[in-house]
């Protein structure tokens, strides 16, 4: 419970463009609980907030995480997606084509792949 309720104001601080005191409260739930959704839904919030922080090095880094750690959840495809931007936003080019590629490859109907990818389609991964 305790961790839904940093989650929830992570979320109220987003909301607010508050984005360090976001991150802050989204990273609290995932140190502090065992529960495989809190931790997987707190985690990929605070990535997106360091992405939106312009801290790309390690948005991509706990976008990894993610998408290693929760293969099946109903967000890795968006958690692809935005692992490929944090690495082209982090000037890892080679990286962010390689993850680009896999949301063209293995998230076809992706909203993502379709809105921003199609540029990206590699012939080879």
């Amino acid at each position: 419970m305790l961790a839904n309720s940093y989650r929830m104001l992570g979320e109220s601080y987003l909301v607010q463009n508050e984005l360090g005191e976001a991150q802050k409260h989204f990273m609290l739930p995932w140190q502090r609980t065992a529960l495989p959704e809190v931790v997987a839904n707190a985690l990929f919030q605070e990535a997106l907030t360091l992405a939106k922080l312009k801290e790309f090095k390690q948005s991509a880094v706990l976008f990894q995480r993610f998408v290693q750690d929760y293969v099946s959840h109903p967000r890795v495809d968006e958690a692809c997606f935005w692992l490929a931007e944090s690495e082209y936003q982090a000037g890892e080019f080679g990286r962010a084509r390689e993850s680009y590629g896999k949301v063209v490859l293995e998230f076809p109907k992706s909203v993502n792949m379709s809105m921003h990818c199609m540029d990206w389609v590699p012939t080879t991964v």
